[in-house]
């Protein structure tokens, strides 16, 4: 799972991919609406890892489904699956899968560093202790 901001700054995401590529479509789904905002990026390799930057409009408390996928009309890709296989086309182009990367976005402001044992809490800032008493009893 990642962890995003609800910030207009751009962000980056780093993956190991299943296929290396330099271009994609990322899909991020609101799991709370379901709708779905499209993206065209350019895909960045450090090392063995991907890096997407993009500026993600999130809101702060939600989940939301990433899925980062390769362009399936590049004429490349689709005449060298086409001339792998002696099936029908309709049949073949059904089942290849361009999806690169999955993933979940959860989105916060508050800072989760794990490392540091710094974890996300759902009612941080909802409930105020009140001291203004003293907790004294009587008894007779």
């Amino acid at each position: 799972m990642k962890i995003l901001k609800t910030t207009s700054d751009p962000q980056s995401i780093q993956f190991i991919p299943r296929r290396y590529n330099t271009s994609a479509t990322v899909a991020i789904r609101d799991e709370s609406t379901n709708l779905i905002r499209l993206y065209n990026s350019e895909l960045t390799q450090i090392g063995d890892l991907l890096q997407i930057t993009e500026i993600f409009e999130l809101v702060e408390g939600r989940m939301y489904e990433i899925a980062i996928s390769s362009d399936p009309n590049v004429w490349g890709n689709i005449s060298i699956e086409w001339q792998l296989n002696d099936l029908l086309w309709d049949a073949v182009s059904a089942s290849i899968d361009y999806t690169v990367y999955r993933d979940k976005i959860f989105c916060t402001d508050e800072n989760v560093d794990q490392r540091n044992l710094s974890y996300y809490q759902i009612n941080k800032g909802q409930f105020v202790s009140d001291d203004s008493f003293d907790n004294d009893y009587i008894i007779i």
